[in-house]
């Protein structure tokens, strides 16, 4: 009797097959250790990074901005059609007192969009190599003129052609043939050049 008793004691000491084994068994006072416990992931700091100042754009003076303008460059008139999709188209021009001027002949299309809206923007640039160019933008709106039309158109040519050219024979029809003025007041200039 004695026996079975110590037997039936062992047998209940040894662990159940399949169960799960503490390594370390619950404090006296019934916490869990401190092995036990699960520290909390530390997070990372996130620091938020020192604005690079940016290097203002350089510009050009009034008189250099004026002295581009006044070689024989091509413009990029931007206009917008009646259904709202932009229309661009390259033009001769004469920049003088501010204001500046195409000649152009009544039944362009873009004589007819003009006249629904007059807002237009204006590029004339040039790349004398990469990363160096000069640029001058404007936004304005743009009238059209029909008087002084032979004045300004021969003026135009001369800047292009040069005396001789803009009285050749086929510059002559061309400032002969009926044309209009847009004559555009910009509201709005702007400038850059990297050349330096």
């Amino acid at each position: 009797m004695t026996l079975g008793i110590v037997l039936v004691g062992l047998a209940s000491s040894a662990p159940i097959a399949g169960a799960v084994e503490d390594t370390q068994p619950p404090s006296a006072t019934g916490s869990v250790p401190p092995a036990m416990t699960k520290t909390p992931p530390v997070q990372p700091s996130v620091t938020s990074p020192v604005p690079v100042p940016q290097p203002v754009p350089p510009v050009m003076t009034k008189e250099e901005m004026q002295k581009f303008l006044a070689q024989p460059l091509i413009a990029r008139l931007a206009i917008v059609r009646a259904n709202r999709s932009p229309q661009v188209s390259p033009m001769w021009f004469l920049y003088e007192d501010g204001v500046l001027y195409m000649s152009t002949r009544p039944e362009r299309a873009k004589v007819t969009h003009l006249k629904a809206n007059p807002q237009v923007a204006v590029v004339v640039d040039v790349m004398e190599k990469p990363l160096k160019n000069k640029v001058v933008t404007l936004e304005g709106t743009a009238e059209i003129q029909t008087t002084g039309v032979k004045e300004i158109t021969t003026k135009i040519y001369k800047k292009y052609m040069g005396e001789e050219g803009a009285a050749s024979p086929a510059a002559q029809q061309n400032i002969n043939t009926p044309r209009v003025i847009l004559k555009i007041t910009p509201k709005k200039i702007e400038s850059l050049d990297t050349t330096h």
